[in-house]
């Protein structure tokens, strides 16, 4: 059985089929910034190379957020499109969880939120330990344990920080998890982008 994975809400962004036992194909790229919208049209040339009847695959995982505003959209919308029309189920995944699979013990999953604000959620040996919020700069210079990302956050003199780049054993492991748990969205068209804007965290000081 094969299942397609895509991702466009960080840097890189990925379309792979893989099976229980491999990954079959992959891409990775950082696409123009005026024109993100290649998911599809990747996905599509995987197909072709590989001669695989779209038929053949048996479910839909998408990074669902949080992440890139406009990335997350156009991922989750390209997702929700390829289940529908197929009849597949939808797998959604968290960026966050698939940030902290990379490293061991406890650390604080990290992508770039604009306005000098950050995703971040705290793991511990990729088992989740806190929710996913949103916080400021001097938030994130103040934490004391491990800092992961995808992106290369050196430059803000973080005391412990490791850039990881995303690997397809784990994308492939953290995907097969969520199917064989048989997680899936219930109804492919419902669902929406994990965003966590910075107007929540605001309204949520109000209460």
């Amino acid at each position: 059985m094969k299942y397609l994975f895509l991702s466009q809400a960080f840097y890189p962004a990925i379309s792979m089929i893989f099976s229980e036992d491999k990954v079959h194909y992959s891409v990775m790229q950082y696409p123009d910034d005026e024109s993100p919208n290649n998911l599809l049209y990747i996905t599509k040339v995987m197909f072709d190379v590989l001669k695989v009847d779209k038929r053949e695959i048996e479910g839909i995982c998408v990074v669902y957020g949080p992440g890139s505003f406009t990335g997350t959209r156009i991922g989750v919308v390209d997702a929700k499109i390829l289940a529908y029309s197929l009849g597949k189920p939808l797998f959604a995944i968290n960026s966050l969880e698939l940030i902290a699979q990379h490293v061991q013990g406890e650390v604080s999953a990290i992508l770039s939120a604009s306005r000098n604000e950050y995703f971040e959620g705290t793991f511990m040996d990729g088992n989740r330990v806190s929710d996913d919020r949103i916080i400021s700069k001097e938030e994130l210079l103040s934490i004391e344990h491990k800092v992961v990302s995808f992106e290369d956050i050196s430059h803000l003199g973080l005391d412990d920080f490791e850039v990881v780049y995303p690997m397809e054993k784990i994308i492939m492991e953290v995907s097969l998890e969520k199917v064989r748990s048989n997680i899936s969205v219930e109804d492919p068209l419902s669902l929406k982008p994990l965003y966590l804007r910075a107007e929540d965290k605001l309204f949520r000081k109000m209460r």
